[in-house]
């Protein structure tokens, strides 16, 4: 197999200070880089922003039919600015709720490849759209060198959440995983790997793998470095690892890094990223 990078970041998109100029951080970091796989979440656009074509939207696709996209939605924008740089990618996007009350927050998949397919799914019991507790899980399947391969990204909730269970939140996604195909799910799963008997232990219980574990060369892993939002009023170490990259299959994971951390490459959002390379 060809060397692979899947990228997944948390991006909080347009509710970050400096906005514009982070966004064109990521987007030169991204045309340089060349991940072949990045998995968004918090990918907002504002509520009263002005529609756009999807049709004139930069190598979109997606399977709902009624889906508006907004001037300022992050992953338009990102796409926009990539094939400007050079580095042109296929993309799509899904709404799941309103996010801060003022806009349209979703989940985005950008990719080298064309996706053969494109599927969304609500994870959360409630799909009301004005309900914060809202989880969606959005997939790609892609042709990665001669085998289909599948890339899920998803948010999701707290494990004592009593009302949208983890646990069920996990096996409605997992009703999304292709049979017989090798699948990343990745994302920021509120799941520090250093609590016992969480949504941590829950999914690896599940037989998936967390790449990290299986890379050769990492790095502390790290991914939040204090209390942000969602994390203010818990009783949690203020360093967590809580956003992951699982696959299904024993994988050759060459390196797991943290990245837009203020060490490797300057922070553009609350949350850092994290990139693993395939061999």
């Amino acid at each position: 197999m060809i060397a692979m990078k899947i990228l997944t970041l948390n991006c909080h998109s347009l509710e970050e200070e400096n906005y514009q100029d982070k966004l064109l951080k990521f987007a030169q970091w991204t045309a340089k880089e060349k991940p072949d796989i990045v998995a968004l979440q918090e990918v907002n656009q504002s509520i009263e922003a002005k529609a756009v074509s999807s049709e004139a939207a930069y190598g979109f696709t997606s399977d709902e039919k009624d889906l508006i996209l907004k001037s300022d939605n992050h992953a338009y924008n990102l796409a926009k600015l990539l094939r400007e740089l050079g580095y042109p990618m296929y993309w799509t996007w899904t709404p799941a709720k309103i996010g801060y009350g003022k806009y349209q927050e979703g989940l985005a998949i950008f990719s080298s490849m064309p996706f053969k397919k494109t599927t969304q799914r609500y994870t959360t019991h409630s799909k009301e759209f004005e309900n914060w507790k809202v989880r969606k899980a959005l997939s790609v399947v892609c042709d990665v060198n001669g085998r289909d391969m599948q890339f899920v990204t998803v948010h999701m909730g707290w494990w004592e959440d009593k009302e949208e269970p983890f646990t069920d939140q996990w096996e409605s996604l997992e009703k999304i995983v292709e049979k017989n195909m090798k699948c990343f799910v990745m994302g920021d799963f509120n799941s520090p790997a250093s609590v016992s008997g969480g949504g941590y232990d829950y999914i690896t219980a599940k037989g998936w793998n967390d790449t990290y574990n299986l890379a050769k060369l990492k790095d502390e892993g790290y991914t939040v470095c204090k209390k942000i939002d969602g994390w203010k009023d818990k009783d949690t170490d203020s360093k967590m690892r809580i956003d992951f990259i699982f696959t299904n299959e024993n994988t050759n994971i060459e390196k797991s890094v943290v990245v837009f951390n203020g060490t490797n490459d300057g922070v553009v959002s609350d949350h850092y990223g994290v990139m693993i390379t395939l061999k």
